[in-house]
């Protein structure tokens, strides 16, 4: 992933986890620093999916932009969580 679309992403996460599940702000702030827990991992992943399901695609089930970013949240969720 480029930096300027790691920055993109970067600015997305919190904004999920802010609508989505504000009990993982405390995990996104050291996210990368500390490793996540097998729990923060699903965790994390699940309000992401479910941003995904809601925000990431149009009308006709097409990926959007703001899917295409989820997705690579997700997989950098899982890539970090190794």
């Amino acid at each position: 992933m480029e930096k300027s679309q790691l920055s993109a992403e970067e600015e997305l996460l919190p904004e999920v986890i802010l609508n989505r599940r504000r009990d993982l702000l405390p995990v996104i702030a050291q996210f990368g620093v500390v490793p996540l827990t097998e729990e923060q991992r699903r965790s994390l992943e699940d309000a992401l999916a479910d941003e995904l399901s809601a925000t990431g695609f149009n009308q006709d089930w097409q990926i959007n932009e703001r899917g295409e970013r989820l997705e690579n949240i997700i997989h950098f969720v899982l890539e970090v969580a190794k």
